[in-house]
C-alpha cells in the first residue's frame, strides 16, 4: 500500500435492480448499470451533495489513528488527516497538484507522474463522477462477471481523464459496491468498502479495508464514526498546509554551522548525529529517505516504539518497522526537536547506524564541500547563494527527489530519483547508474 499518506475516501453505492447482465461490447449496458446505481444509492439526492466530511477510526500495523476525510464532491477536491499518538500525517488534492505532509510536519507538493495517476483517480471518485461525467469524463467499459468465495461481480473498467485503468467490482448480489483494485506504481491497491448505512438519504460504506490483496494482516482498517453532508469547508482546506514555524535551534548569534563528514567505502556520506542528547551515532545522509533507527539505538536510548507497519522504499520489497518519537537530534550544533522515527534492522551488520535526510533538508539549506569533507547547514532566510553552480528543478516522488534530465551521448530522456546523493551531475565514483548493468554517462543534460 502506498506509504499510508494517500486518503481511502469512502465511495457510496446502495442495491440496485438489473435487468440482465451488461455485455462487454454494450455501452448502453454500462451506462443502465451505473444510472441504476445512482437511482438506488439515493437518486437526484446525491445531485444536492456538494462536500462531505467523514470521521473515523484507522487501525493498521498495530496502530490505531482518528482520521478526517474533507471530501468535495463538485470539483473532486480532497484533504485527509490521520491523528495518533505518533504524530499527526495529511495528504490531499488541491484541483491541480497532490501534496502530502508526513509526520515531521512540512507538507510538499507531489511532482511525479505517478502521484498526478493516483490523484486523478481519487479525484474521480470522489466526484462520485460514475454517476456524474461532468465532474470528471472517464473511458468505461464492461470487464465482465467475476466469481469470488460463491459470489459474483460485475466488474468495470474504469479509466478517468488523466488517470489510470482501475477496476471496481459490484456484488451482483446486493448491487453495492465491493471493491476497487489498482495499480499504483509499484504498488497494488485494494480497497473493499462493505457495511453500508443510510444517512441522510444517501448510502455510506463504514468499514474500508485497504491492502495489497494479499495479506489481510497488513491491511488499514477504517470504520466511520460520524458523517456530516454539506459542511461549509473553505477553498483552503484542501490547498498544500503552509510552512510551519521554524522548530531548529542554532548557537545565538549563528546562523549556519559546520559538520564534518566522511564518505563510506561505497560512497555513502556519514555525519555524527546524537539522539536525544546521550546517544551519538554515525548517519548516513541520505536525500530520500526519512530518519531510521535501528533496534538497537533504540533500546540504548530507552525511548518507546510501536507498531508493525509494512513499509517501502526507494527499492524493492518491503519491511515490517515501527514508530517512536525523540526529545531532540543534533548535527554538530544543529538541533531539531520532536521528530518522529521508524524503526527496524536496515544494516544488521552495523547496528549502531542510523539515517538522516529528509528532516533536515526542510529544516536547512545544506551545503556538502568535498575538498573539506565539512557539510554546512543554514538557516534559510540566512541563505545567500554567491557560486556558479546551476539551478536544478526536481520534484517529489514520496519522499524522494526526482529529477528529469538527458545522456548527452545518446540524447535520450532519463528519470532518476537521488538517493544518498545530493549532486545531480557527478562523476563515476559518486553518481549511482540507471539501471543494473549500465554504464553511467559521465555527464547528463539537465
Amino acid at each position: 500500500m502506498k506509504k499510508s499518506l494517500y486518503p481511502l475516501i469512502l465511495t457510496t453505492a446502495l442495491a440496485i435492480g438489473l435487468s440482465s447482465p451488461c455485455r462487454a461490447d454494450d455501452a448502453t449496458s454500462v451506462k443502465t448499470l451505473l444510472d441504476q446505481m445512482r437511482q438506488a444509492s439515493g437518486g437526484e439526492r446525491w445531485a444536492s451533495v456538494s462536500t462531505l466530511h467523514i470521521v473515523g477510526k484507522s487501525t493498521s500495523g498495530g496502530l490505531t489513528k482518528t482520521v478526517d476525510h474533507w471530501d468535495d464532491v463538485a470539483a473532486g477536491r480532497y484533504r485527509v488527516r490521520y491523528c495518533g499518538d505518533w504524530g499527526t500525517a495529511e495528504g490531499g488534492f488541491d484541483g491541480i497538484s497532490s501534496w502530502q505532509q508526513p509526520r515531521n510536519g512540512i507538507a510538499y507538493t507531489m511532482g511525479d507522474v505517478d502521484s498526478a495517476l493516483v490523484a486523478a483517480d481519487e479525484s474521480y471518485r470522489v466526484a462520485q463522477a460514475w454517476w456524474f461525467p461532468e465532474h470528471h469524463p472517464a473511458t468505461i467499459a464492461y470487464a465482465g462477471l467475476r466469481s469470488e468465495n460463491g459470489k459474483r461481480f460485475d466488474v468495470l473498467d474504469i479509466t478517468p481523464e488523466g488517470g489510470r485503468l482501475f477496476e471496481a467490482w459490484i456484488d451482483r448480489s446486493t448491487h453495492l459496491l465491493d471493491r476497487t483494485d489498482e495499480q499504483q506504481a509499484e504498488d497494488r491497491v485494494v480497497t473493499r468498502y462493505s457495511d453500508y448505512r443510510s444517512v441522510d438519504g444517501v448510502m455510506i460504506a463504514f468499514t474500508v479495508r485497504s491492502g495489497d490483496g494479499e495479506n489481510p494482516d497488513d491491511d488499514d482498517v477504517e470504520t466511520v464514526q460520524t458523517v456530516d453532508i454539506n459542511p461549509k469547508i473553505p477553498d483552503d482546506l484542501y490547498a498544500v498546509p503552509p510552512l510551519p514555524a521554524s522548530d531548529i535551534t542554532l548557537p545565538a548569534g549563528k546562523d549556519s554551522v559546520e559538520v564534518p563528514f566522511r564518505l563510506a567505502a561505497n560512497n555513502r556520506i556519514m555525519v555524527p548525529v546524537t539522539f536525544d542528547g546521550n546517544v551519538t551515532v554515525e548517519a548516513e545522509f541520505d536525500s530520500g529517505g526519512g530518519l531510521l533507527l535501528q533496534p538497537a539505538s533504540v533500546a540504548k536510548l530507552g525511548v518507546a516504539s510501536a507498531g508493525h507497519r509494512k513499509s517501502g522504499g526507494g527499492g524493492e520489497g518491503t519491511v515490517t518497522s515501527s514508530l517512536g518519537r525523540l526529545d531532540s537530534v543534533r548535527i554538530g550544533e544543529a538541533e531539531v526537536k520532536g521528530l518522529i522515527f521508524h524503526s527496524f534492522a536496515f544494516y544488521p551488520d552495523q547496528p549502531d547506524e542510523a539515517l538522516v535526510g529528509l528532516e533536515i533538508l526542510q529544516r536547512f539549506v545544506v551545503r556538502f564541500d568535498f575538498d573539506r569533507m565539512v557539510m554546512t547547514l543554514t538557516r534559510p532566510d540566512a541563505f545567500h547563494y554567491e557560486g556558479t553552480g546551476a539551478v536544478v528543478p526536481f520534484h517529489f516522488q514520496d519522499n524522494q527527489p526526482e529529477v528529469r534530465g538527458g545522456d548527452r551521448r545518446c540524447r535520450r530522456p532519463v528519470r532518476h530519483r537521488y538517493r544518498r546523493q545530493l549532486l545531480a551531475v557527478a562523476d563515476r565514483a559518486v553518481c549511482p547508474p540507471l539501471r543494473a548493468g549500465c554504464a553511467l554517462p559521465r555527464r547528463y543534460s539537465l
